[in-house]
């Protein structure tokens, strides 16, 4: 087993990244061994790979674009081609875009049982009704720890330590 496999066997996620890393050319780009596949491999892209070390490395380019006379922060997969806003959205903004998504999946399930579909088209069907369902609330709760993590960054580098300075000593009482 390489050295890939055994640090990040155990974890779901890590399956996905690893499946990834070892779909990525040389030209830094995802290429399955046809289109399906490679369309597929870009709908799962973490955008992170492993490294020739074992270490996880994001591979996103960040920009900033004016929409609607805004500054917003874009992100970019360099691996599948991907764009998203670095800011996350609002709690109801994501219920509202998973209700009309829901809607789309609920006439897939239906229609894929009513005309008798295969077995494997009902299960994906029911399936990504149920990741969906929980889909606000995983987003939430990410969204959540995303910002708690940067409050403790900045709280970190506001600190008011006078060492900070180069050439100052601190003196302690």
């Amino acid at each position: 087993m390489s050295k890939l496999k055994k640090k990040y066997a155990d974890t779901k996620k890590a399956k996905a990244i690893t499946t990834i890393t070892q779909s990525v050319k040389k030209k830094g780009k995802i290429k399955g061994k046809n289109k399906r596949e490679t369309k597929t491999l870009r709908g799962m892209c973490p955008h992170h790979i492993i490294n020739k070390k074992g270490n996880l490395k994001k591979r996103i380019i960040t920009e900033v674009k004016e929409l609607d006379g805004k500054n917003e922060g874009y992100c970019f997969c360099e691996l599948c081609g991907e764009a998203w806003p670095m800011r996350f959205m609002e709690k109801d903004d994501v219920k509202e875009a998973t209700a009309s998504f829901m809607e789309l999946v609920n006439q897939y399930k239906f229609a894929s049982t009513e005309i008798g579909s295969s077995s494997k088209n009902v299960d994906y069907g029911a399936q990504l009704g149920a990741m969906l369902a929980n889909f606000p609330k995983m987003y939430n709760r990410t969204a959540n720890i995303v910002e708690k993590q940067d409050s403790v960054k900045k709280k970190k580098k506001n600190k008011s330590g006078d060492s900070a300075n180069f050439g100052e000593w601190k003196i302690r009482r």
